[in-house]
């Protein structure tokens, strides 16, 4: 599955963007081991009028619902400087641990579900990326 197919997504293409991420990091890496994963999201507000709104529900609501989820030990959020077409103004950095992504994006996939029917997840936000990265350095720290 290509990354482009889970570009501009709103709430309800979550399920399947999450689908194509754990597929990603399977067809990747093939080894049973526990590992550190970072699910990066971009993201952008739809009402920019509402953007503190969208921004107390993310960091009050959201990352806290999300830590609930298999595997998730951390969530982070930045600000792009740099935003404009096609990048995301917001980026949630979430470390993972598992050692089978298929299953733990599967979980995930369904905590976002219920999550969106439980009308937890707001409709102002709109994915724009979303990609899994597995940990291959140990964190190096400055001499």
């Amino acid at each position: 599955m290509d990354l482009e197919c889970i570009v501009g997504l709103t709430t309800s293409d979550w399920a399947l963007s999450i689908a194509i991420v754990a597929e990603m990091g399977n067809s990747s890496r093939k080894e049973e081991e526990m590992a550190r994963w970072i699910l990066a999201v971009e993201t952008n507000c739809t009402d920019p009028s509402r953007e503190k709104e969208f921004n107390e529900w993310y960091d009050n609501i959201h990352l806290q619902d999300i830590l609930q989820s298999p595997g998730m030990l951390s969530a982070t959020r930045y600000k792009n400087s740099l935003a404009g077409e096609g990048r995301g103004e917001y980026l949630a950095l979430y470390e993972m641990e598992t050692e089978d992504m298929q299953q733990t994006m599967a979980a995930f996939g369904e905590k976002v579900t219920k999550l969106n029917e439980g009308g937890r997840i707001s409709e102002l936000v709109k994915v724009v990326s979303m990609a899994a990265y597995w940990q291959i350095t140990p964190p190096v720290k400055r001499k």
